[in-house]
């Protein structure tokens, strides 16, 4: 039986999945886009251009409260995982099952993304 703060937990970590780890990717896709189109035509790749497109997704992905209940979520995370490790070895691998891989692969891609956008 789900408790209530079991689906809040759940949902924040979809919310990131579906929500802020990909619009990071998506800035690197488009910023990678807009780098083959003007190669393409023959020009060369303005770095002005590219900041702006980058100013203006961190502007977006990384307004303060955001990011601060992010990275708390993330901290969150990191100590029930911990606690998961500490069971006794049948019952932390049926914990670990539990766990949907993307929230471990988005805890590493948002803070990847964080590190290098706001150091």
């Amino acid at each position: 039986a789900w408790s209530f703060v079991a689906e809040a937990f759940f949902l924040a970590q979809y919310a990131m999945h579906v929500a802020l780890v990909p619009t990071s990717h998506h800035m690197a896709f488009q910023m990678g886009v807009h780098k083959l189109q003007v190669q393409q035509m023959g020009g060369h790749v303005e770095h002005h251009t590219l900041y702006c497109m980058q100013a203006s997704y961190a502007a977006h992905l990384l307004v303060p409260a955001t990011l601060q209940l992010s990275l708390d979520l993330m901290r969150l995370q990191v100590a029930w995982l911990t606690q998961l490790a500490a069971l006794a070895p049948p019952h932390a691998q049926r914990a670990f099952e539990a766990v949907p891989a993307f929230v471990l692969y988005d805890m590493a891609d948002w803070l990847t993304w964080v590190a290098r956008m706001k150091p």
